[in-house]
């Protein structure tokens, strides 16, 4: 039986620059299919690594303390705290279980993907050895504005998108759970629109007279 294709829509804060010398403060998943069909979520909000910086990254924390919105999130990010370990462990059974339910293999998605795996994968390893069932496999939602919109990467930011990007998804509120809920979303909508593209063009290419 071939596997289904699920993607774990994946966002994480945290309170500085690279995990170790600094912590990850929360998480959130969102995993759906390529339709946008929802197969669950799942969140944590994390006590620090002791024996990072209690006080976290200077410039991260300016940033934090930056808005009024900023300093809200970041007190939401210290509601319900567990320890990274629990958090890690009880993150790998839900994927897990996921993946075998649905005989599912998970690919990340992210924006950029680069980073919110980067933080991921360090706890893992670090604190469990493995970052099964996810791997390296991983797929960059600001790569594929880029195709879609036909810009240059760099170009490719959310201020840039146009408005049917965002059709059906939450703001932005540096809360993990609705950030990943809200890349999810753009995922979805950028791939119809890339997809529709390729079958446009195809129709065009088999209606010339060659």
């Amino acid at each position: 039986m071939a596997r289904k294709q699920l993607y774990v829509s994946l966002d994480i804060e945290a309170d500085g620059t690279v995990p170790g010398p600094f912590s990850m403060l929360s998480f959130g998943m969102v995993v759906l299919d390529i339709e946008g069909k929802l197969y669950g979520t799942h969140t944590a909000n994390l006590e620090k690594l002791s024996y990072a910086d209690p006080l976290g990254h200077p410039d991260t924390m300016k940033w934090w303390n930056s808005t009024p919105e900023l300093k809200k999130a970041y007190k939401k990010t210290r509601e319900d705290l567990v320890l990274p370990k629990i958090a890690m462990i009880s993150c790998k059974g839900w994927l897990s279980k996921i993946a075998y339910d649905n005989t599912a293999v998970l690919s990340l998605i992210g924006f950029p993907v680069c980073y919110d795996f980067m933080w991921l994968y360090w706890y893992m390893m670090n604190i469990t050895g493995t970052c099964k069932p996810l791997t390296f496999n991983g797929f960059d939602i600001k790569t594929a504005a880029a195709i879609a919109l036909d810009l240059p990467y760099s170009w490719a930011n959310k201020r840039n998108f146009p408005k049917r990007f965002f059709e059906g998804a939450p703001k932005h509120t540096h809360i993990a759970l609705d950030d990943a809920m809200q890349q999810a979303v753009l995922f979805v909508n950028i791939m119809k629109e890339i997809k529709n593209e390729s079958i446009a063009n195809k129709q065009g290419f088999e209606e010339l007279d060659l």
